[in-house]
């Protein structure tokens, strides 16, 4: 009840989700809600949300954009939503962002390069950018 209280304060509804699931979610939601639009900023709230696991990483774009990569993570597809609301809250106003995630373990996927060489493939079948 508690938790329901701090989401309805901070702008984040629990939905289904359970303590376990909605805690990170509320930190995510607090640093998102605090951010003035870094990249530094941006990295943290995925930090938050997967608890510390995997690595997010920032790829620096063209002017006024990036990319999120959340590697070393499996991004269950009812978060989707949540995190690019995360990403559209935390960029800078006018900022193109886009955010890569993965609904499958890496070591279970496989991409063949230009080459025919194989190697891991670092993002899964998720490539998004928020509306705004």
């Amino acid at each position: 009840m508690q938790l329901d209280r701090i989401g309805s304060l901070v702008g984040q509804p629990r939905g289904s989700a359970s303590d376990a699931v909605y805690r990170p979610i509320l930190r995510a939601r607090i640093l998102a809600n605090k951010s003035a639009g870094t990249f530094d900023e941006a990295i943290g709230v995925f930090v938050a949300m997967f608890a510390g696991e995997g690595s997010p990483l920032l790829i620096p774009g063209w002017i006024a954009a990036f990319t999120l990569r959340l590697g070393g993570v499996v991004m269950d597809p009812l978060l989707v939503p949540a995190a690019l609301g995360f990403l559209a809250d935390t960029a800078e106003a006018g900022t193109y962002a886009v955010l890569e995630w993965s609904t499958e373990e890496e070591a279970d996927m496989l991409i063949l390069n230009a080459l025919g060489a194989s190697q891991g493939l670092p993002n899964g079948p998720g490539s998004q950018s928020p509306t705004r």
